[in-house]
């Protein structure tokens, strides 16, 4: 856990632990071995102890934060309008569900990674409620499960050939 939080993160452009803490971590490594820990020399550095700056600077930092974010989301959103895929839904907009009973399921394989068609009756944030074409309320799920249904084309039959 101390490596994930003390990572810098590719989006934010920080570490975990420096967002928390205002400061970077302390290795155990960068301490030496004969140090030994005094109620002397805990006093004394409590007493010296001034805030970190990155805590000082808390609001900056949090604004480069969430511009660093929506940058990165951008991106995503120019790479799948770029593929054709739209990240936004709208009310009766038809979609597919994703199948996560399928991923957690042993066995599952054989079942569809996608359910539905469905229809978006609500929309909140990232909350979506799905109905069936008749109007029944299925589900509530997260807009992140669900892909844009496209309706496949009629297939016409190639002519057979008489012999």
């Amino acid at each position: 856990m101390f490596a994930l939080r003390t990572k810098k993160q590719l989006i934010t452009k920080y570490s975990p632990y420096y967002l928390m803490f205002g400061r970077e971590a302390r290795y155990p490594s960068e301490i030496p071995q004969e140090y030994n820990v005094t109620e002397d020399k805990v006093c004394g550095l409590v007493q010296r102890e001034e805030m970190a700056d990155g805590l000082k600077n808390q609001k900056a930092i949090f604004q480069d934060v969430s511009y660093n974010i929506k940058i990165s989301q951008d991106g995503v959103r120019k790479r799948k309008s770029f593929i054709g895929q739209e990240d936004y839904f709208k009310v009766e907009d038809r979609v597919l569900q994703k199948n996560v009973r399928q991923e957690q399921r042993k066995g599952g394989k054989m079942e569809s990674t996608m359910l539905g068609p469905f229809i978006i009756v609500e929309l909140e944030g990232k909350k979506a409620v799905l109905a069936t074409q008749k109007g029944k309320r299925v589900t509530q799920t997260n807009v992140d499960l669900i892909t844009h249904y496209f309706q496949p084309e009629e297939r016409i039959p190639a002519k057979l050939k008489s012999f």
